[in-house]
């Protein structure tokens, strides 16, 4: 059987700003955001796994680590990023530690809320309730290319395994 790929008033659309891409005075000093959200929790039609989360186990202090491809400028001092992701599974005693490539992020910057009525399909992929983190990262901490994001649970209050998914990282001149 083939795959569909929706109406084609949608997803030919959407390729239009491909081209913009191309074109860096087109972007430049406007605001970019990177998504790493899970896009297909089994399998993808294509075959690729497709999960972009980190699933922490409770007991002792798990931490797990994500991928993630970032096409800016570290040594651009006009830029600053910003760093959110959901953590579903948190309790209010639970803390968690953030680090880029090693380089630890946060600390007592990091801004967290919670969103006790979770995320509804009209916002997105469907979640439970979840604790909403958001925190500067130095510019330093990346590099162009490939960055690893670890999260570890450093302090544990609650019985589920945390899932931390739908990391956003924007940059902003």
């Amino acid at each position: 059987g083939g795959y569909k790929f929706g109406p084609k008033e949608m997803w030919p659309k959407a390729l239009q700003f491909m081209g913009q891409l191309g074109d860096p005075a087109a972007i430049n000093g406007k605001s970019r955001r990177y998504f790493f959200h899970p896009l297909w929790t089994g399998g993808a039609p294509t075959g690729a796994t497709k999960n972009d989360r980190i699933v922490l186990p409770r007991g002792g202090t798990p931490s797990g680590t994500m991928r993630m491809r970032l096409a800016e400028d570290p040594t651009d001092p006009h830029l600053a990023a910003t760093l959110e992701f959901k953590a579903v599974g948190m309790v209010e005693g639970d803390r968690l530690e953030v680090s880029i490539n090693g380089n630890t992020v946060g600390g007592d910057k990091i801004e967290r809320h919670f969103d006790a009525d979770g995320q509804s399909e009209n916002e997105g992929r469907k979640l439970r309730p979840y604790f909403g983190h958001r925190m500067p990262v130095p510019m330093a901490h990346f590099v162009h290319g490939d960055n690893t994001l670890e999260v570890r649970l450093a302090t544990s209050a609650g019985e589920e395994p945390v899932d931390v998914q739908e990391v956003e990282v924007e940059f902003k001149k």
